[in-house]
């Protein structure tokens, strides 16, 4: 799932979603696991973040002993192009995605 919020929400929207993600895992018995960044501008910086999201996941399994519920990861912008490669590769590994503004690259 993919959320588009306007630039302004976005700052508020990230700082929002790293309390509740802090007191999901406080009060739930489910594992939610998060990553913000503000920008990924290629490829390769997805596949990146999308491997540091994973990893943190796997070791935040193994030290909790709990199964991951929820995976997301908030980017604050991105170029159309690595957006839509974003989105494609979250939907693949189920990972709640946030995009707060998508541009052309020039």
């Amino acid at each position: 799932m993919v959320e588009l919020l306007g630039i302004s929400d976005v700052q508020s929207s990230i700082k929002q979603l790293i309390n509740a993600v802090s007191d999901l895992n406080k009060t739930v018995q489910r594992l939610v696991e998060g990553e913000v960044t503000v920008t990924l501008r290629s490829i390769e910086e997805v596949n990146s973040q999308l491997e540091k999201l994973n990893t943190s996941a796997i070791a935040a399994e193994k030290f909790t002993g709990k199964k991951t519920y929820l995976k997301l990861l908030a980017v604050e912008n991105a170029p159309s192009e690595v957006s839509q490669y974003l989105t494609s590769k979250a939907k693949g590994q189920e990972i709640y995605l946030i995009i707060g503004r998508e541009y052309e690259k020039s």
